[in-house]
């Protein structure tokens, strides 16, 4: 397994995402009591300003989603990787110190990438920021009753979003997993970015289509350092290129 122990390579990968539908991350209880909407988006100050902010720990959870959910839809990968192919339960973890323990000393493929209470992770994805202009809107809707399926009475509540075809930074790094070698991190890795390309949902409102983002292919830049016996080396790529290294055809 992967460690820490010493710096073997890291890439950092930066690129452009595009809101293709209005996107929300809620923010915190106290945000609301001091808004005048009811479901705000969350803001940060950047500077002298407060901008909408898609955080690091949203992206995280949502990929660390998207590999699970792989994982277990193809078991028949274990007669490839072996049977690190599977995806742990993380609550379960915390709660059970005798399986946290196991999974710690032989931990599944989603935690070697991810980590765990025990482990720590081999990726790090920071946080999301508009790239120039970018518009707020608020888009009143209506509760619906669950029993009757119809509209609820004197429901009414209003919903703030960032508008579509916003533009927002994108940056990770990964370190020490090698994008070189086969093994079941990269496949989990190759994965991921082959979704970000074709588009994920983040943020609020799914169920009614909110918060589809993708990556701008051409905007993809990835910057590989690595030790080796002369010293750090390292390689940019941008584009076509960046997307190959990356193991996205």
């Amino acid at each position: 397994m992967n460690t820490f122990d010493m710096l073997k390579v890291i890439y950092i990968i930066e690129g452009t995402i595009i809101n293709k539908t209005p996107l929300r991350v809620g923010s915190s209880n106290s945000q609301i009591i001091m808004s005048a909407v009811d479901n705000p988006v969350l803001m940060m100050r950047r500077g002298d300003l407060e901008v909408p902010v898609i955080p690091g720990s949203s992206w995280k959870g949502l990929l660390r989603s998207e590999v699970e959910r792989l994982v277990r839809s193809t078991e028949e990968l274990k007669e490839t990787y072996g049977d690190v192919w599977r995806a742990c339960d993380i609550i379960e973890l915390t709660e059970n110190e005798e399986l946290r323990k196991k999974e710690e000393e032989n931990p599944c493929v989603v935690c070697r990438v991810f980590g765990n209470t025990g482990i720590a992770s081999h990726i790090r994805i920071f946080d999301s920021y508009p790239l120039g202009d970018y518009s707020l809107e608020v888009i009143s809707r209506v509760a619906i009753d669950r029993v009757t399926g119809g509209q609820s009475p004197k429901r009414l509540f209003t919903v703030q979003v960032v508008s579509p075809l916003t533009k927002w930074n994108f940056e990770m790094q990964i370190i020490n997993i090698d994008l070189s070698e086969e093994s079941p991190e990269r496949k989990l890795i190759s994965y991921l970015f082959g979704r970000i390309i074709s588009g994920l949902q983040i943020g609020g409102g799914k169920s009614v289509g909110y918060g589809l983002v993708n990556i701008d292919e051409k905007s993809v830049r990835v910057k590989e350092i690595r030790t080796g016996k002369e010293g750090l080396a390292s390689k940019s790529y941008e584009g076509v290129d960046a997307l190959k290294e990356l193991e996205v055809t």
